[in-house]
């Protein structure tokens, strides 16, 4: 699999962390699966912008979390 490109502005799964006192925040993780790309894909690029034709299978899992 490929991480793709997260709210912190950078590849990968950070985890949650809202500001402390703050109400409950949503979170949405979706992982989607593409047929396979023929090469690499290059920095920055997003999956859905290289991926060959539409997916092949969608998964969503939405949360909350609030720190104390």
């Amino acid at each position: 699999g490929t991480e793709g490109r997260n709210d912190f502005g950078t590849n990968g799964y950070r985890g949650p962390c809202p500001p402390p006192g703050d109400a409950p925040h949503r979170y949405v993780i979706t992982l989607t699966e593409y047929r396979p790309v023929p090469s690499p894909m290059t920095t920055g690029e997003r999956p859905d912008e290289v991926a060959p034709g539409d997916p092949v299978a969608r998964g969503t899992l939405t949360g909350t979390y609030a720190r104390r």
